[in-house]
């Protein structure tokens, strides 16, 4: 039998307060309330600012790499050869993923991406680096994720032939119109 006619109890990772009213036949009534009471987080440190990074390479994802104080950084929508300030936005312990709050110098090699949507979209992550950077790129890609990744020892690889009908050359080219899904269409 109930000592009193409450009982509070508050359930295990929920906002929610199970009471128990003990009813005059003897049966106990319970009902869930959610809890008014505020529950306290836990304060989170400011992500760091990090200035003045170079980056180094092309990694996965469209992503590209530097280093700052032996931490591997992530971030995506930059060359290598860009110098930028950048804002820690996940914050790992064997690496970091950021992005750009400022540019300081911009890469020669980066080019403008030729679509207006290029960043919002989420396709075509490598519009701003030359067709030429994308092949070495990727080749450096599939060696790494088969030599290190992978522990195959691979004999020295020839050079990716690119596509002689990118994107890229066939805006600029004069005597195509139109890049369609089925295939390429002529000036009449």
């Amino acid at each position: 039998m109930l000592s009193s006619p409450y009982i509070f109890a508050l359930l295990a990772n929920t906002d929610l307060i199970k009471t128990i009213k003990q009813t005059t036949n003897g049966k106990n009534l319970v009902t869930l309330q959610r809890n008014t009471k505020q529950i306290m987080s836990r304060k989170r440190k400011p992500l760091p600012i990090l200035e003045n990074v170079t980056i180094e390479a092309v990694a996965a994802e469209g992503k590209c790499v530097a280093h700052v104080d032996d931490k591997v950084i992530f971030v995506p929508f930059v060359v290598p050869g860009d110098v930028v300030d950048l804002q820690v936005r996940k914050k790992k312990r064997s690496y970091c993923e950021a992005t750009v709050v400022r540019f300081i110098s911009k890469s020669a090699i980066r080019q403008e991406p030729m679509c207006e949507h290029f960043g919002i979209c989420g396709g075509c992550k490598w519009q701003n680096l030359p067709y030429e950077e994308q092949l070495k790129a990727k080749q450096q890609q599939v060696y790494d994720q088969l030599s290190r990744i992978g522990k195959v020892e691979l004999p020295e690889f020839r050079p990716i032939m690119g596509s002689v009908h990118t994107p890229r050359n066939i805006a600029i080219s004069s005597n195509l119109v139109v890049l369609i899904s089925v295939g390429i269409q002529k000036k009449s």
